[in-house]
């Protein structure tokens, strides 16, 4: 791991807008011909793979964290418009096909809670969690799209506008099925931990 001070070793950098997640900035960093001082080196030579891959898996249950408490505010904002909205005199929130889709949607996002905690404990307890850190993530970030789009359609039209804001956690919930590490590579991470063999280097 090295410590590259841009006033020092000056490199390239170009942001690029994203779908979601706007309050940060994404950008591609290039280092071309940049010489970094020995002193600025923090870790001994061949740790620092090692060190990016423990804290890659121990963020991917706080990532899926962030999706259900994402997912859970889109469903707040749908179960609240189903309420207010009426049709064939009568508020949608009664309509039996509305209160499946915010069902099957909040179950969803509740278990992958749960196993985004487990994974949490087990961390916390030294126990090797890859496994439960890599399922957490998918689980929790694919169901928080899911439950997104149920938001959405139950809303109709209004759930496509940025006014009613599920669109903006659609954005979110999108973008995190694939910061650190997308869907795919965490389920082959998850497939080596069971199978005992890597399908991938």
């Amino acid at each position: 791991r090295l410590v590259v001070d841009r006033s020092e070793t000056p490199w390239i950098s170009r942001e690029i807008p994203s779908v979601g997640i706007r309050n940060i900035s994404f950008a591609e960093l290039e280092f071309q011909g940049v010489e970094v001082p020995i002193e600025n080196r923090i870790s001994k030579p061949g740790e620092a793979l090692q060190a990016f891959g423990r804290g890659i898996e121990a963020s991917r249950p706080f990532i899926g964290l962030t999706a259900v408490g994402v997912a859970k505010h889109a469903l707040d904002l749908a179960t609240a418009y189903t309420k207010d909205r009426v049709a064939f005199g009568r508020p949608i929130a009664k309509f039996q096909a509305v209160q499946v889709a915010l069902a099957d949607a909040a179950m969803e996002v509740a278990a992958a809670r749960l196993l985004c905690l487990q994974a949490l404990w087990m961390m916390d307890n030294e126990i090797h969690a890859a496994r439960e850190a890599s399922m957490s993530k998918v689980l929790a970030t694919e169901a928080a799209v899911r439950a997104c789009h149920a938001a959405m359609d139950v809303m109709g039209a209004m759930g496509l506008s940025e006014e009613a804001g599920v669109e903006r956690c659609w954005r979110d919930c999108r973008m995190l099925t694939v910061i650190d590490g997308t869907s795919g590579i965490n389920r082959l991470i998850a497939g080596r931990e069971i199978t005992g063999h890597a399908a991938f280097i």
